[in-house]
């Protein structure tokens, strides 16, 4: 074989060999977008429905989580650990799939004026914590497409064990269950000045 038909089958090979590594770097991003959750530590967001429904607070001292209009909406900053601290600075970084994160409530209720950590009653309901109620959910979340802002969120509630899934009940409440369930929530980022 002369050196010019080897010369050329290297040159006609050469398109094939970097279409193939562009074609391997995308899925490469791909697959980090889907793993890499469009939320991040140390940042706020508004949490809204499949409905367009914003999460909020309903009208009891306790300021139970609820969906829509009865709701007023609320900001939630999320966190790498539960408690006071979770109000203050936190890593600025991107949450990943399967990995914990916790919503800090800023408004508080009857037990806690300045905020806290979500935390779960007997009944599944979420409120901020304070006081002897200091047994946070812990949230997952995974990311089922690479365009969307919308996630599969799932909640292990340490207080109401066994619940250990994410439902909105027949009132448009945020609650643990007992199913395993989820719920396709989007985070949409807010300032955290402004909640």
């Amino acid at each position: 074989m002369s050196m010019k038909s080897i010369a050329l089958k290297s040159l006609l090979a050469l398109p094939l060999a970097l279409f193939g590594s562009a074609e391997q770097a995308d899925e490469q991003n791909t697959d980090a977008l889907v793993r890499s959750l469009p939320i991040s530590y140390g940042h706020c967001y508004h949490v809204v429905n499949a409905n367009n429904e914003y999460l909020g607070h309903d009208a009891t001292g306790y300021h139970f989580l609820q969906f829509g209009s009865q709701a007023s909406a609320a900001g939630f900053k999320i966190c790498s650990q539960p408690g006071f601290t979770c109000g203050l600075n936190q890593p600025d970084a991107v949450v990943d799939a399967g990995q914990p994160f916790y919503l800090y409530d800023f408004v508080g209720n009857i037990l806690t004026a300045s905020g806290n950590t979500i935390v779960s009653n007997t009944a599944g309901q979420l409120l901020a914590g304070g006081g002897a109620w200091n047994q946070y959910v812990e949230f997952t979340a995974t990311n089922e497409r690479s365009d969307t802002r919308t996630i599969r969120v799932h909640a292990r509630d340490h207080w109401a064990a066994p619940h250990d899934g994410l439902s909105v009940n027949g009132l448009n409440y945020l609650i643990t269950d007992y199913n395993h369930g989820s719920s396709l929530l989007n985070f949409v980022e807010t300032d955290c000045r402004a909640v």
